[in-house]
């Protein structure tokens, strides 16, 4: 992570994990982050954690970011983008809801509420 911290997705144990593919340089995942900060207040760390994965071009200006929209979750700097390309992730924002196993149950690419909807739908299940 951001502080040098190794992220195992095996060792996450909520039920499921929320990858949110971002950057402080993008307008539609700066809209999406008032929906994800509600989702993160709304679901426990037994149903739910959540993984923001940066493109940005600098840590600095990524920790700037978490600070200024107080995003209190994980976040991964992926400079070489080598998370973006395991995900097969081609444009921002991208979100992954996966389970504790790894499998997907949901994933989609730019912001709309209705998307961010349907992961609440998942988790209420």
């Amino acid at each position: 992570d951001i502080y040098s911290k190794p992220i195992i997705l095996s060792d996450i144990k909520s039920k499921y994990i929320l990858i949110d593919f971002w950057a402080t340089w993008c307008p539609p995942c700066l809209k999406q982050i008032p929906e994800i900060k509600s989702i993160r207040e709304d679901f426990g760390y037994s149903d739910l954690e959540i993984i923001g994965v940066s493109a940005d071009h600098s840590i600095k200006n990524l920790k700037k970011g978490i600070s200024d929209h107080k995003m209190e979750w994980i976040h991964i700097y992926d400079e070489m983008r080598d998370i973006q390309k395991y995900f097969r992730v081609t444009s921002l924002p991208t979100l992954i809801l996966i389970d504790n196993k790894g499998e997907i149950h949901w994933r989609s690419s730019g912001f709309s509420e209705n998307k961010l909807k349907e992961i609440r739908a998942i988790l209420e299940n």
